[in-house]
């Protein structure tokens, strides 16, 4: 790291190979894990959580509350992946890694820098057999969208096809939630129809 603070070297590391269909399929059936669809022309077809990794998404959301100005609040995504039978991308997400040392954080902003990126670097190798998956991040009290910042956020970090991003509020019940992916043109979807809206703290495992 620089006397500024402001680069740090991520180490290389091979990425776990991808798991099959059927592997993924059981690894998600095993862990109980709930599933949401992705609408729309999205290279991802469905996101599989441990309910540990839901659970604890919320738990972080949730935390933010408790600060007198509610900031946007952020982490990663860790997990496996595999391509289904049509060549679009089925997700598990297994752990999520809260982002605690971010460059940035208001109400309407989250700049995750170097520190947040470290930590995420140390989080790889906790558990080597998986990889990053995309980020989250809140939107307390204006919807659940993603601007041009974490488009640009996005862009910058998260550049595979497979990664998503998902964005909640929770200073609405249930937590609205969006996750979004990449188009089958490799543009960025930005939002999500109302009605498509995921209710993240009523979500239960699928059966």
């Amino acid at each position: 790291m620089n006397k500024a603070g402001e680069h740090i070297v991520i180490q290389k590391r091979s990425a776990p190979a991808s798991l099959t269909e059927k592997q993924l399929r059981q690894i998600a059936e095993q862990a109980e894990a709930v599933a949401f669809d992705i609408p729309g022309d999205s290279q991802v077809k469905r996101c599989y959580f441990f309910p540990q990794a839901k659970q604890a998404i919320f738990d972080w959301a949730l935390q933010s509350l408790q600060e007198k100005a509610v900031p946007e609040v952020g982490g990663f995504l860790l997990g496996q992946f595999a391509r289904s039978s049509e060549g679009k991308y089925l997700l598990v997400i297994m752990h999520f890694i809260a982002a605690t040392e971010v460059s940035f954080q208001s109400a309407n902003r989250l700049r995750l820098g170097p520190a947040a990126m470290l930590a995420l670097d140390k989080a790889l190798d906790a558990y080597p057999a998986e990889q990053l998956l995309g980020w989250f991040h809140t939107h307390p009290g204006h919807t659940p969208f993603f601007s041009d910042i974490d488009l640009a956020t996005h862009w910058a970090f998260f550049k595979a096809d497979f990664h998503i991003a998902m964005v909640t509020d929770p200073c609405l019940e249930p937590f609205p939630t969006v996750i979004l992916a990449k188009k089958q043109n490799g543009d960025m979807t930005t939002e999500w129809n109302h009605q498509d809206w995921i209710a993240w703290n009523e979500s239960e495992v699928e059966s």
